[in-house]
């Protein structure tokens, strides 16, 4: 399988998605103290929040794309324009070419060596590149954790309630098939089966 095909991409596309939304809920479950292994996602959940978190670094990466484009661009014109205006350049290649004057083996082994250093180049600076937008999505999701933190200081977070459980809950998070919520009373963290739950929320008031 050649790497940009539309299934290379397809699939580099989808790992990037799971990897940025798995960062971030690591970032906000481990802030939280939470156990992802009970609060599992589905894929498309994880997929899904992937996409909605890295919707500004698809527009600056499309944004780079034509920036660095437009450079190349202007970079090749201004070459072509000195080029075209350096006599002794035009002269010295004229004189080549009669002679027969041609170092293609060592033409032939620069470019060689040259494709290599910028191939290493580009998957270094995208290792880099890939490893700092995660740790960014990671760091989001405990800022996030830090938020959810506050409002249980100030007692301004959304509740929830079960029949299995006696106490209200601040609710905390909430995966395919348990939610998290942290009993105030006792101090502890519960895990609740999302079959009967009620969450209250701010939503309505003035």
């Amino acid at each position: 399988m050649k790497l940009f095909d539309s299934a290379g991409v397809a699939a580099a596309i989808t790992a990037y998605l799971y990897c940025a939304s798995t960062a971030f809920n690591h970032g906000y479950l481990n802030t939280l103290g939470l156990d992802s292994d009970l609060l599992e996602r589905s894929f498309h959940q994880t997929i899904y929040s992937g996409l909605i978190l890295s919707l500004s670094n698809f527009l600056w990466l499309t944004l780079g794309i034509f920036c660095l484009t437009v450079l190349h661009f202007l970079w090749q014109e201004l070459k072509d324009l000195i080029g075209s205006c350096t006599r002794l350049t035009v002269f010295l290649s004229k004189v080549k070419n009669k002679l027969g004057i041609t170092n293609k083996k060592t033409e032939t082994y620069h470019k060689k060596y040259e494709a290599r250093v910028m191939t290493s180049l580009g998957v270094l600076l995208s290792f880099i590149g890939v490893s700092l937008v995660l740790m960014s999505h990671e760091s989001k999701g405990a800022d996030m954790a830090h938020k959810i933190l506050d409002k249980v200081h100030d007692q301004s977070a959304a509740t929830m309630k079960s029949e299995d459980y006696e106490n209200d809950l601040v609710f905390l998070y909430c995966g395919t098939n348990n939610c998290a919520g942290y009993d105030p009373i006792k101090k502890r963290v519960v895990y609740l089966p999302q079959q009967i739950l009620s969450i209250q929320t701010s939503l309505g008031k003035q």
